[in-house]
């Protein structure tokens, strides 16, 4: 079949049709990079994000709470237990800003679930430890073991705020982990992908490599032999 066309007609069939397999492996490689590339951003994006929000927000209830007994602990000195309230106070709006920011990055209904169980959680404690503050500025609490009972009922909220942070943070470490899965699978598919190309390529040259060779050297066999008989 090959013979009857010209010898430059068949080398660059053979240059064209090596060429298209090269260009599908090089297609292959770069929706695999690309595809890989999408899922470790979307992960870097969503779950480790909502990791480090989760992990911020537990940090943050964890300085509020300090806050909280250096009030109680001070409550004899007004100057300090005023300058521990405004700083209990820039904790809690940090706390509110770290929710605001979570929510925006939660993509799924029970992340905003969680998310929403821990706003009421933070409110129930700020407005539980305004009240006892209002008290000792009032006057109506003197001690710190006065502070502490008066503030029992309400400590609930706090721990129940960091237990939700817990579980953000689990379910983001998950997100983290069926991440990596897809992106471990689609790096396999990627592999496969151009190694299927690449062999194909490499054995459509050779039998093209062998047809052609053929298709050349048999022909002046025959012309050879004939000119050996003339």
């Amino acid at each position: 079949m090959l013979s009857r066309f010209k010898i430059g007609t068949r080398l660059a069939l053979a240059f064209g049709l090596v060429s298209l397999f090269l260009l599908g492996t090089l297609i292959a490689g770069i929706m695999g990079i690309t595809f890989t590339k999408d899922t470790a951003q979307k992960t870097l994006d969503t779950e480790v994000a909502l990791a480090s929000n989760a992990a911020e927000i537990q940090r943050l209830a964890l300085q509020a709470r300090r806050f909280e007994k250096d009030i109680f602990i001070n409550i004899d000195s007004s100057d300090r237990v005023a300058a521990y309230q405004q700083s209990w106070a820039a904790t809690i709006e940090e706390i509110q800003a770290a929710f605001q920011a979570g929510s925006q990055i939660a993509d799924k209904d029970s992340l905003n679930a969680l998310y929403q169980q821990a706003g009421s959680a933070l409110q129930e404690y700020e407005e539980g430890f305004l009240s006892v503050y209002r008290k000792i500025e009032l006057g109506s609490i003197t001690e710190t073991s006065q502070a502490n009972l008066a503030f029992g009922e309400h400590k609930e909220s706090i721990y129940q705020l960091e237990e939700l942070a817990d579980e953000i943070s689990l379910v983001a470490v998950e997100g983290v982990k069926t991440a990596n899965e897809a992106i471990n699978a689609e790096y396999r598919l990627a592999i496969w992908q151009l190694c299927i190309f690449a062999g194909g390529a490499l054995l459509m040259a050779l039998a093209l490599a062998i047809a052609i060779t053929r298709s050349i050297v048999l022909p002046l066999r025959r012309a050879v032999e004939v000119a050996k008989r003339v």
